[in-house]
């Protein structure tokens, strides 16, 4: 009975020992050419789906394979991509500090074709509308109660929300327009 105990002591001893075997860590801080930290650079061993992002003061800290060269590549979408080969012994960590260049990218000239029409958010009504509703209040607000994604609880109240909006959460300008003929 003892045996079979030392036995599965040392099995499992075993195992925990080999899960740990090939491991390694490499660790470091991550900065700009100016030594400002840079935060969420993305950190992975080629070839592999997986990695890990550096913190808001640039530090890092992945798990590698060890006793084999491995090549750590570090990109951000602000930086030139970057790859560094490692080898790191097994339970071991290696410190490695990288200065990541901004990445400059120019892009073709920009040809404006049309000018952003004037209050693109503002919708206009004609007044001849207001007549042709039948609406209790005669307000601007049954005329609004009309429009796609405004909705009333009540139509012989002035209350209504705007795409889920609370009733209290709305703001209209009236806009009075008088053009006068000579």
């Amino acid at each position: 009975m003892k045996e079979k105990v030392i036995v599965l002591i040392l099995g499992v001893m075993s195992f925990f020992a080999t899960g740990q075997i090939n491991k390694g860590w490499v660790v470091g801080k991550i900065a700009d050419e100016n030594g400002q930290a840079i935060e969420f650079v993305n950190i992975s061993i080629d070839g592999v789906n997986s990695g890990i992002y550096s913190q808001k003061d640039g530090s890092y800290k992945i798990e590698v394979p060890s006793g084999e060269d491995v090549v750590l590549v570090f990109s951000h979408l602000s930086y030139n991509l970057l790859k560094r080969t490692i080898r790191v012994k097994v339970n071991d960590k290696k410190q490695m500090n990288i200065e990541l260049i901004q990445s400059v990218k120019s892009i073709q000239e920009v040809q404006i074709l049309e000018r952003n029409t004037e209050g693109e958010n503002l919708m206009r009504i004609d007044p001849k509308v207001m007549k042709l509703l039948p609406n209790p209040n005669s307000s601007i607000e049954s005329i609004l109660k009309t429009l796609p994604g405004v909705s009333s609880n009540n139509e012989l109240s002035s209350s209504y929300s705007v795409r889920g909006g609370n009733y209290d959460e709305n703001l209209v300008y009236v806009v009075l327009r008088f053009i006068v003929r000579c």
